[in-house]
């Protein structure tokens, strides 16, 4: 499959400084959290997933650990936990019980992942998890494990490696749960943080599978979310964008955004999703996916969460991207996106990054004559001079010197702003 490349576009996947900076913290491990990892939550009673952007310093696994030595590990609860499931290998009773241990003791304990991993556990969970697959609660407790077993890079490698993620596609599809669909969607989410095990989760299924969950729990908050995520991180694989198109994955995060129009944390993530999509493809892809309600729903997030600096970003990013095809410009003026655009210059008018795409998408929309009409109707001179005087030099300064020369080439230029 052809991967895609153009000028002028937002590339998200380089962004992390711009993340950082809407997290108001200018904190790296705070943006790695935006991109999509999840933080496995309690099963029954997950709190609200803002612990992603919100409570990373108790997270250990961001505190920059070394990697898992035989040295590091002092407990040796891991190793009694394993070696007594090694005993009763098919009492289904024995494993629930140690399995449920295990999700709680990794949870949150870098040390307990690690040991987990050192002492050889990994293929011994994956063994029960396989053995056990149609248990739905073992099948749980699985998903759970691996996902925070794969919130450590260097722990990833041996969870893939021993058949994690055609274990967790399986699951979801053998359990019409929701538990299982959050449990795995987490899962394959954490996995897909790490760009060389992409190309496999998406050749292994899971797509479908976090498709089929979001369709399956439309009214499920975190399924939706963590699937987003999980999808959000593919998606930064510009060649593998496409596939995620044609496997009907625009309508479906529509629709989430339609019922979840709440939730800030997961249309941010649309947000970012759709800017990647439209980053990687082309004009025909772009099209698509506007004519599949992708524009209009970025247009009512942005005209709904007005003060979410991620929401705003990140939206305003992706209307930058659908732009590039001058095809659906008379549509994006039709859906309202000059008139949003303009009010996110207003509102975050001394914010660098937001300003930046904000005007890069207004300058690629200017080549359609009644979005400059409507720029000029809108009196723009206002924002582009209060940009000049109080931004630094930069993008956001760049991109509206851009818009700019472009309005004033407009005949009896009646929006000229010099």
């Amino acid at each position: 499959m052809a991967e895609y490349y153009h000028d002028n576009g937002v590339n998200l996947f380089e962004s992390a400084g711009v993340i950082s900076e809407i997290l108001e913290e200018g904190d790296a491990r705070k943006a790695q959290l935006a991109s999509g990892r999840v933080s496995t939550l309690k099963r029954t009673k997950r709190k609200s997933m803002k612990i992603i952007a919100e409570d990373t310093d108790r997270i250990p696994e961001f505190q920059d650990l070394p990697p898992p030595t035989e040295e590091t590990i002092t407990d040796s609860s891991v190793e009694e936990i394993l070696t007594a499931m090694s005993r009763d290998k098919e009492n289904l009773e024995i494993q629930l019980r140690h399995m449920a241990t295990l999700e709680e003791m990794v949870e949150m304990d870098a040390a307990h992942r690690s040991a987990v991993c050192v002492i050889g556990g990994t293929n011994q969970i994956l063994d029960t998890f396989k053995r056990f697959l149609d248990n739905e609660t073992l099948a749980t407790s699985s998903c759970w494990i691996i996902s925070s077993l794969a919130r450590l890079p260097q722990l990833c490698e041996t969870v893939v490696s021993a058949g994690a993620i055609s274990l967790v596609v399986a699951a979801m599809k053998t359990h019409s749960s929701m538990a299982v669909a959050h449990a795995g969607c987490a899962a394959l989410c954490n996995i897909g943080i790490e760009e060389q095990w992409r190309k496999q989760l998406y050749n292994n299924g899971m797509i479908e599978s976090a498709l089929k969950a979001m369709k399956a729990y439309p009214e499920e908050e975190w399924v939706q979310y963590t699937a987003i995520q999980a999808l959000q991180n593919i998606c930064n694989t510009g060649s593998l964008c496409p596939g995620v198109i044609d496997r009907g994955a625009v309508k479906t995060i529509v629709t989430a955004m339609e019922t979840m129009s709440d939730h800030d944390d997961l249309l941010q993530s649309a947000c970012w999703t759709f800017s990647c999509l439209a980053f990687s493809t082309n004009d025909e892809c772009r099209a698509r996916m506007c004519r599949q309600g992708a524009v209009e729903a970025v247009v009512r997030v942005l005209q709904a969460s007005p003060q979410h600096k991620g929401v705003q970003f990140t939206g305003c990013s992706a209307l930058s991207n659908f732009a590039r095809a001058e095809s659906i410009l008379p549509n994006m003026v039709k859906y309202g996106c000059v008139d949003v655009l303009v009010k996110v210059c207003s509102t975050f008018s001394s914010h660098q990054g937001i300003l930046a795409v904000t005007y890069r998408a207004l300058v690629l929309l200017a080549v359609n004559d009644d979005a400059k009409q409507q720029m000029c109707d809108l009196d723009v001179m206002p924002l582009y001079q209060k940009t000049l005087d109080t931004v630094d030099e930069g993008p956001a300064v760049t991109e509206a010197v851009q818009l700019n020369r472009v309005l004033s080439k407009k005949e009896q230029s009646c929006c000229s702003i010099l």
